[in-house]
């Protein structure tokens, strides 16, 4: 237990240079933005629906005075393909290059909104949709999907890029990556895709999923890319092609969710913690996935003491110990590492670690291994009312 006699000596003095332990991380629990089933009366216009949660406006199609570029289908309608991820209702085009558009509303979400923007960095976003190319040939000459949008500008289509048959994303920014898809899939066939966009500084980190099992996935995306740096403040739904032979691309679209933060991983124990000088306990949680290979662990203190540094602890062991002066309770046991460097440490009411699988800091360093389970835990300076010490509660990550 000689890592508990240090504590003391070791933050006092970290704690004078706040400005290189805090941290910019940001992650909270998924939390849902707007949603849309297109669950209206068929036959009938997309244009000026209003269903569906957490929007500002109803939709606004094109092609005036009509507004039919895109309609109402119903599994009813004779002529095109089944859509097997369709409700009872969906969304379709009826003209090519015509779109819908609807603005969520960014009230609420300040983790991911700034200056009335979607986008924030240190905020993830999910867009998820289920669309299917039911008209159209042309060896790729077309595109489907839907649209992150900032005024007039289309920064991103999650969908059917131009010029590249099956399911991915096509970054619209002059200079920005090339479209990409998976390997494999077909847009005439139907899809649920599932993005993930964690806002960085600088490019964004974009990972697509095909048809996942989850509605927030952690592990195993079909697409890992890097996009230009971004925001937006509404969507659109469109479709168009080269109409080779008067057939022109059209889509069908339904199930659209836009979704803020991330799920945590792993099991939580010692839980609640000894509450500290803000009234509350502190909490650890995991995020990424459990996958060794994948190199995708960050962990998250929050209800810490504002101002007050602390660090996290790794061991394989579980425990129940309450070191002399301190107010918590270690919960782990055997030998425990510590992230104790100065760029490691981090200062309340939180902060965050992204965890190297390949060098946990034991001695000597240690590799993480399929199989194993690994005890997280945060242990952080107080002041309640005289300086002491105190702990989060833990989480247990067992990898694959």
């Amino acid at each position: 237990m000689q890592i508990l006699r240090r504590l003391p000596t070791v933050l006092p003095v970290l704690a004078a240079f706040p400005t290189f332990l805090s941290s910019s991380c940001a992650f909270a629990q998924v939390q849902a933005i707007a949603s849309e089933p297109f669950a209206y009366t068929w036959p009938g216009l997309v244009h000026d629906q209003s269903g569906g949660s957490g929007w500002a406006s109803s939709w606004a199609a094109t092609a005036a005075p009509n507004h039919d570029d895109v309609v109402l289908f119903s599994p009813a309608v004779p002529g095109p393909p089944p859509f097997p991820l369709g409700g009872s209702t969906f969304a379709g085009q009826a003209h090519e290059f015509g779109y819908a558009e609807r603005v969520p509303d960014p009230s609420g979400h300040s983790s991911v909104v700034e200056n009335g923007r979607f986008g924030r960095d240190g905020g993830t976003i999910w867009v998820s949709l289920s669309s299917m190319r039911y008209m159209g040939t042309g060896l790729g000459h077309y595109f489907g999907g839907l649209s992150l949008m900032n005024g007039t500008t289309e920064e991103l289509l999650l969908g059917n890029p131009w010029g590249l048959p099956g399911w991915g994303l096509d970054d619209e920014a002059s200079g920005g990556a090339p479209p990409v898809v998976v390997a494999g899939s077909d847009d005439a066939q139907a899809a649920r895709l599932v993005l993930r966009i964690d806002y960085l500084p600088g490019p964004e980190r974009a990972r697509l999923w095909l048809n996942p099992a989850v509605p927030h996935p952690n592990c195993d995306p079909d697409l890992d890319v890097l996009l230009h740096d971004h925001r937006f403040g509404h969507i659109r739904i469109w479709s168009g092609g080269n109409g080779q032979a008067g057939n022109p691309a059209h889509f069908f679209y339904d199930g659209i969710n836009l979704d803020a933060g991330a799920s945590p991983i792993g099991s939580s124990f010692c839980s609640p913690a000894t509450p500290n000088s803000s009234g509350a306990p502190a909490l650890v949680r995991a995020f990424g996935c459990v996958r060794v290979s994948a190199q995708d662990i960050t962990l998250r203190a929050t209800q810490l003491p504002p101002g007050q540094p602390g660090y996290f602890l790794v061991s394989q062991g579980a425990g129940s110990f309450s070191p002399p002066g301190s107010q918590g309770v270690l919960c782990l046991s055997g030998s425990i590492g510590r992230y104790n460097q100065l760029t490691n440490v981090i200062v309340g009411p939180s902060g965050s670690l992204r965890v190297d699988l390949t060098a946990l800091p034991l001695s000597p360093p240690v590799a993480v291994a399929p199989g194993q389970t690994w005890r997280f835990q945060c242990w952080y300076r107080d002041l309640n009312p005289q300086p002491t010490s105190n702990f989060t509660d833990a989480v247990a990550l067992t990898f694959q």
